[in-house]
């Protein structure tokens, strides 16, 4: 017990999925009871045989380096009537010491609970002596065993709520005149500081709740877990919630884990019909496994959430995700082995049960509880550990029922009874989405008309998306149906919008054919217009237009000189004219 081992992750995994709830808070740490009185004397007997096992492996933080150990050092059982609580703590020590100056700093159980709002913290010792630190003791005995001690006291059952009392237990782990480590149940808070916690107000710690067996006044005020309200948001979780149970054997040394029979799984209300078959020699427990025949091995039947519990995206180790309540019944168990009697565990309840995803390293924890099968085969067949061991390499079978009768505190009544709620809801809803599917089948006759143009069909399209998407506004799941109806609308408006991209896709072909059309025909035109001239000569050669104009300029020219020239040949002949007639007149006056 003194030695500190580590231990995988997982193979640790299987071994904290065990009877405690893991939650975000100490406080929603839960631990059942079962129903039954004991006689105060330090030995466990018959009254326990049907209490949960609660294992303390978990090392506090304040103390020693605060790792988790390979292996238990004590196993608490946890038992009531109407008045008390009955607590046996079985502690793993073989050095057990009493050496030191310090209460504390000697191998010893102490106990936590509230009377009054106000805290009692009991101290046992393992020679006998009682520390009562602070409120009254009562009723205990301790027991010197073959693997360390025993204690087992007798609790009042005081402020009580919900059918649910705080308590703390705490193993003092001692050598040398000290304290070595302290030790708390699996999935405590990491911490050992139990004892500052002085009422309800201040922080929990290490605390825990003890759902007690049967129904009790409360003595307290607090807030109840009243069943959920069902609507239309979380209808659906109830109707697929899950759960499974499997079949198990884990050494509580090494807590290496063998299957034995595989997981079954059904939703609310199911009753599964369980007969694990077949399962003999799967198991071979050693001397090693078992700390040399000192420390039974576990068998257990465990019934978890299947996975149905979901953690936030991204979660990081110490997260926790969804939580819910489940309630669960099983009839007798009756177990079969080769060469011995059958066993038969009574059946029972398991009501309220806590389950809150948590994210470890590498695993996830808390959304699981189980019924203890060892206790039961040890005392019918009044077998020690060695013979246990062989016991279980010799299990043919295990047949039982389980049903999944609540969660989050609704049953399949309560669920059948929303499913008539929504039935109606559905077929007023029919009658809505009906006028829309009036529409979409108009909106198809249109597309469908070949006179229709394409404007025409494209505006049909868009009276039916349109009368889609006012359906899906109403239409859920759980209406089925309407959903049938919405399902069908959506297959026929993915049908017409294919349509009319088929026949908007043909007409934007034919545009593009046309300005290609047009295009070619500008071409040809523009080719034709250049081939012919646009003013000829008598040899049919193009005439410049300069050399045009320049024999226009020419010929005007031309034409003005020759009326010079006729000008300036006449005046000459004037001229001669006048000349002679001169030249007449001289000679005769001569």
């Amino acid at each position: 017990m003194k030695k500190l081992i580590s231990v995988l992750a997982v193979t640790l995994a299987l071994s904290l999925a065990a009877a405690t709830a893991v939650c975000a808070a100490t406080a929603d740490l839960t631990v059942l009871s079962v129903l039954g009185t004991a006689v105060i004397d330090g030995i466990k007997d018959e009254a326990y045989a049907e209490a949960v096992p609660v294992e303390f492996n978990q090392q506090g933080d304040t103390n020693g380096n605060g790792m988790v150990m390979d292996h238990s050092d004590a196993t608490a059982y946890i038992i009531n009537d109407s008045e008390y609580a009955y607590v046996f703590v079985d502690v793993y020590d073989d050095n057990l010491d009493n050496s030191g100056s310090i209460a504390y700093d000697r191998d010893s159980v102490e106990l936590f609970w509230m009377v009054d709002n106000s805290k009692t913290q009991i101290r046992y010792h393992f020679d006998g002596t009682v520390d009562a630190d602070s409120g009254e003791d009562v009723e205990s005995a301790v027991v010197i065993t073959d693997t360390g001690y025993a204690v087992e006291a007798k609790i009042p059952i005081t402020d009580v709520f919900d059918d649910k009392i705080e308590i703390c237990i705490q193993i003092n782990v001692c050598e040398d005149g000290l304290r070595q480590y302290t030790c708390y149940i699996q999935g405590n808070a990491e911490g050992d500081r139990a004892y500052a916690r002085n009422n309800r107000e201040s922080p929990n710690d290490c605390w825990w709740t003890l759902a007690l067996a049967g129904r009790f006044e409360d003595t307290i005020e607090g807030e109840k877990n009243e069943p959920m309200e069902i609507d239309r948001y979380n209808f659906m979780s109830l109707r697929d919630s899950k759960f499974g149970v499997s079949l198990a054997v884990q050494d509580a040394v090494t807590w290496t884990t063998t299957a034995l029979g595989s997981e079954q799984s059904g939703v609310l209300g199911d009753t599964l019909d369980i007969s694990w078959e077949s399962i003999e020699a799967l198991v071979n427990l050693t001397a090693e496994q078992t700390n040399d025949y000192t420390v039974d091995p576990r068998f257990f039947i465990q019934i978890t959430d299947s996975g149905y519990l979901k953690l936030p995206e991204g979660a990081q180790v110490g997260d926790t995700g969804e939580t819910a309540t489940y309630t669960f019944t099983y009839s007798d168990i009756t177990i079969t082995a080769d060469g011995y009697d059958d066993v038969v565990v009574s059946g029972g309840t398991l009501d309220g049960i806590r389950f809150t995803v948590k994210q470890e390293d590498g695993w996830t924890s808390g959304t699981s509880v189980e019924i203890d099968l060892t206790e039961p085969v040890k005392e019918q067949l009044g077998l020690d550990t060695e013979g246990l061991c062989e016991y279980l390499t010799n299990v043919t079978g295990v047949t039982t029922t389980v049903t999944f009768d609540a969660w989050n505190g609704r049953t399949k009544d309560d669920l059948d009874w929303y499913l008539s709620v929504l039935e109606d809801e559905d077929k007023n809803i029919l009658a809505i989405i009906q006028r829309n599917m009036d529409g979409v089948m108009e909106a198809k006759a249109v597309i469908e008309d070949e006179t229709s143009d394409l404007t025409a069909k494209q505006e049909a399209l868009k009276n039916a998306f349109a009368a889609l998407e006012h359906t899906e506004t109403y239409v859920r799941e759980y209406h089925t149906q309407s959903m049938e109806v919405l399902t069908e609308m959506r297959a026929i408006v993915e049908e017409l919008s294919s349509e009319v991209e088929k026949l908007e896709a043909e007409a934007q072909e034919r545009d593009q054919q046309d300005q290609q059309e047009q295009q070619e025909q500008q071409t040809q035109q523009e080719d034709s217009d250049a081939q012919e001239p646009s003013v000829s000569g008598e040899s049919g050669e193009p005439v410049n237009e300069q050399d045009e104009a320049a024999s226009s300029a020419d010929e005007e020219d031309g034409g003005s000189g020759v009326i010079i020239g006729i000008v300036i040949a006449v005046a000459v002949v004037v001229i001669i004219i006048i000349a002679a007639a001169g030249s007449k007149k001289k000679k005769s006056v001569n």
